[in-house]
């Protein structure tokens, strides 16, 4: 009985250390903790310049709002920054060294070193409307796009990126949408020159609420 005993706690044993870390499953790149996110280096050896700087407000769950920069470097590629993983200013014209995230490559890590120029700060849009204590949309805004790009968004603190189309408007505002909204309201063709309509939060004017292609 007493050898039994001895070998089923041996096998007990075995068995529980056989199951090594290495054979647990991964987590998906959604639920990786952002500081264990991977990163990967842009260009260690190279400082990339900032040609157009935008200052945003965002909103994330529980109506959260977080502030981002929007830039754009000289090769034309855009990207964005979230301020709280960036302890400084960015100024047009300054020239930075960074990574991005490997499961979010629209969306700068970390910048690793920066040259500063005094540069203008960060754009911010040129007309508001009135401001409201309470998650109501704005009347709506005609509008000409005189820029559009596509970025891939996390809007909430898991890595998954949604496809958020950016337009800047000739009145100097600039505003995001999701392209899947786009194409609820068949404006999925909006391009450079369109007048359209559209109305954002009172109390996050960047956002779209309702966008309609005219």
């Amino acid at each position: 009985m007493k050898k039994v005993l001895f070998f089923g706690v041996i096998w007990f044993c075995v068995s529980a250390f056989a199951c090594t870390p290495e054979e647990m499953p991964a987590l998906p790149p959604e639920e990786i903790p952002e500081e264990q996110q991977p990163v990967v280096n842009n260009d260690e050896s190279h400082f990339h310049t900032i040609t157009q700087l935008w200052a945003i407000t965002m909103r994330q769950e529980m109506l959260l709002p977080f502030k981002l920069y929007v830039l754009q470097l000289e090769d034309g590629k855009w990207f964005y920054l979230r301020r709280l993983n960036f302890d400084g200013e960015l100024h047009l014209g300054d020239a930075i060294m960074f990574s991005y995230y490997a499961n979010c490559t629209d969306e700068i890590a970390v910048i690793h070193k920066q040259r500063t120029y005094g540069g203008d700060p960060a754009r911010v849009n040129a007309n508001k409307p009135e401001l409201g204590t309470y998650l109501v949309a704005s009347d709506p805004i005609e509008a000409d796009v005189r820029n559009m790009f596509v970025l891939n968004m996390r809007y909430a603190s898991l890595f998954q990126p949604i496809e958020t189309c950016l337009i800047e408007t000739r009145d100097g505002n600039l505003i995001y949408v999701k392209t899947s909204k786009l194409v609820e309201t068949n404006s999925q063709s909006l391009t450079i020159g369109d007048h359209f309509v559209y109305s954002v939060y009172t109390i996050y004017p960047n956002e779209v609420v309702a966008i309609k292609k005219l």
